[in-house]
């Protein structure tokens, strides 16, 4: 009875190695499928003119931070966004966008969706606001999430970091942000991600 129970063991020992073992060959195929279509890393040196600046929420300096750089802008703002409902950082975009800046915003599709039925709206206020004052506003769902939240200013200054424009990432979550500024070879590197983004959003059409 003792050697029945311990060949049972064995077997079912070998069947879950074997079964995680193909697991993990599933995931390293899948890894190696997503690796081969992705984009080359970039090595990158930051101009001795180069200045980085962190912010971290909720303390209050990831917002600041934020609303600066936004403000810091004279011609040109790329953005992406995963969610997207800051009062302020949509006053900042307003604000340059008034101001003569080219404002564009790519925003997750799904996360919006989400946004209005939470709040029992037809649309995100927040967009809705910045696409009344005739800011070019595109929703994207060709990924599972498109979880990106950065931007780019007048090509030479790039914001990072985990913050999502929100109010729940400045006032309660734990973020950090990033601005990375005279340095337009980074500005390159992510407007021309950026870009790649871009033709793949639709207009965000206002409902009411």
């Amino acid at each position: 009875m003792k050697k029945i129970v311990a060949i049972g063991l064995l077997m079912a020992t070998m069947s879950t190695a074997t079964f995680a073992n193909g697991i993990l060959k599933s995931l390293l195929e899948t890894s190696e499928r997503y690796s081969a279509r992705s984009a080359s890393i970039e090595t990158l040196k930051l101009p001795p003119e180069a200045i980085v600046e962190v912010g971290f929420s909720p303390e209050g300096s990831a917002e600041a931070l934020v609303l600066k750089t936004i403000d810091s802008a004279r011609k040109q703002i790329r953005m992406m966004a995963y969610a997207f409902t800051s009062p302020k950082v949509v006053k900042a975009l307003l604000a340059a966008h008034k101001r003569g800046v080219d404002v564009k915003l790519l925003v997750d599709a799904k996360t919006l969706e989400e946004e209005g039925r939470k709040r029992s709206q037809p649309g995100n206020a927040a967009v809705s606001t910045l696409v009344e004052a005739g800011v070019e506003v595109r929703t994207i769902d060709k990924y599972q999430i498109q979880h990106e939240k950065t931007f780019v200013v007048d090509g030479r200054t790039v914001e990072l970091g985990s913050y999502n424009f929100t109010q729940g990432a400045a006032t309660r979550n734990g973020e950090t942000a990033m601005v990375i500024s005279n340095a337009p070879n980074v500005a390159k590197v992510y407007l021309d991600h950026w870009a790649t983004r871009w033709p793949d959003g639709k207009p965000y059409k206002q409902r009411y």
